[in-house]
């Protein structure tokens, strides 16, 4: 495995306009594991709570792979998270590919799941959750904020649920419509394969929801992360799609504009 060949394949999903109509069909998920110690929490049960907004994904990922321009002073605890949590995992489900049932498992963290969405298109859905040490739990969540379920069985996980339409970023960008021309890339750097992860190959799939300047650069300070296994993927995919990655802008009736795009890494060692 010395002489191993890493590389990393980047899809830019230039269909966005159709993708991002169909916000209302996807809820973002972040899943830590809570490391406090035993003495100072609850030793079993399940309790609910509703943030104030849909922010948490978007400050969140500023958490994971901080930019030179963008230092958040929020702090894991701020957020509604306990202080010593352990990132195990962050994607979107989509309800209707995914038919309202996911199996979710991650190989890194050895945290497997299923989560089960139901009446999805009601002001509020339900969510089950089961799986390893998991006993089922059912909760109610309202569809405009960011709902936390903190499970409390052999370990403590939280889980984050929130509807991404109800986002800051993307009720920033309600008018994309068919009648804009996609960006197109213009330079790219591949991003480099995860140092803690390089001995034990696989590939890996990270996706980015952010705005692509009329500049032609992502800004640094717009974005949230889809889909990651690991925070150790999403920031090296960050450094070059910020710093290095250049696009022919976003274009209404010919004038350059912002547009909300989905960027897409697939990583692959062999």
């Amino acid at each position: 495995m010395g002489t191993a060949v890493v590389f990393a394949i980047y899809v830019l999903v230039l269909s966005l306009p159709l993708w991002a109509q169909d916000l209302k069909q996807k809820l973002h998920v972040i899943v830590v594991e809570d490391e406090t110690p035993w003495s100072k929490k609850p030793k079993s049960g399940v309790e609910v709570i509703s943030l104030a907004s849909g922010e948490l994904p978007e400050v969140f990922s500023m958490m994971l792979v901080p930019s030179e321009e963008t230092s958040p002073s929020v702090t894991l605890e701020n957020l509604g998270f306990p202080p010593q949590s352990f990132f195990v995992d962050m994607f979107t489900f989509d309800i209707a590919a995914e038919m309202k049932l996911l199996k979710r498992s991650n190989s890194i963290s050895g945290f497997g799941y299923e989560l089960r969405v139901r009446g999805w298109h009601k002001e509020f859905f339900g969510i089950e959750l089961k799986g390893e040490g998991l006993k089922k739990v059912s909760a109610l969540a309202p569809k405009n904020v960011t709902t936390l379920i903190r499970v409390h069985n052999r370990k403590c996980h939280v889980f984050a649920f929130t509807p991404l339409d109800s986002t800051d970023l993307t009720k920033s960008y309600p008018g994309i419509d068919e009648s804009i021309e996609a960006p197109v890339p213009v330079k790219q750097t591949v991003p480099k394969y995860p140092r803690e992860f390089l001995f034990e190959g696989g590939q890996a799939t990270c996706q980015l929801l952010c705005i692509i300047k009329k500049e032609g650069f992502v800004d640094p300070t717009r974005f949230i992360i889809l889909r990651c296994p690991h925070p150790a993927y999403a920031r090296n995919f960050w450094i070059p799609i910020t710093y290095e990655w250049l696009f022919e802008a976003a274009k209404r009736d010919g004038k350059a504009v912002d547009m909300l795009a989905s960027v897409e890494i697939e990583y692959r060692l062999r």
